[in-house]
């Protein structure tokens, strides 16, 4: 089995798709921080800029659940918007006076900017960081790629791998 967590409308084929909301492309309503799967019973697990809508003190515990129901060898997939690099586009931005990407970046660093209290990001990543957390709750073999994901071409974005 493959998971693809906060799914929202980015439907996978091949995988079950969760997210908290009951939207039309959901198989599974569930919160990503108790999975309803049994220990070591899923082979991938993806999730694409979805951990920055965690609130930081939740993540090691998360991470933690999402090992718990991932196969002795299988594959943790994240993808999130680069913190460190938003920040210095919008710096950039805000020097050259380019309102319109200010205010993209402001976006891209805070969330969606809707009434929806999960849309907003509770904190932001780099690799060096997410690597680490991934490290401190039993990944290893964790690897650096290049997003694939629809909000590579929205956001500066990093990619890692991580094997159980």
């Amino acid at each position: 089995m493959r998971l693809n967590l906060g799914c929202g409308n980015q439907y996978m084929d091949g995988y079950i798709n969760i997210d908290s909301d009951d939207t039309e492309r959901v198989d599974v309503i569930a919160d990503v921080r108790s999975l309803p799967f049994i220990d070591n019973s899923i082979s991938v697990v993806e999730a694409y800029h979805l951990l920055e809508h965690i609130p930081r003190q939740q993540i090691e515990e998360t991470l933690g659940e999402w090992i718990r129901v991932i196969k002795p060898h299988g594959k943790l997939i994240v993808e999130l918007p680069d913190f460190e690099r938003n920040c210095e586009d919008l710096i950039q931005a805000i020097k050259d006076k380019d309102w319109e990407t200010a205010n993209w970046n402001m976006m891209v660093i805070y969330g969606g900017d809707t009434p929806a209290p999960q849309d907003a990001h509770r904190w932001g990543y780099n690799a060096n960081t997410i690597n680490r957390l991934l490290n401190q709750v039993g990944f290893v073999e964790v690897k650096q790629t290049q997003p694939q994901s629809f909000h590579k071409d929205q956001a500066a974005s990093f990619r890692l791998e991580a094997e159980k």
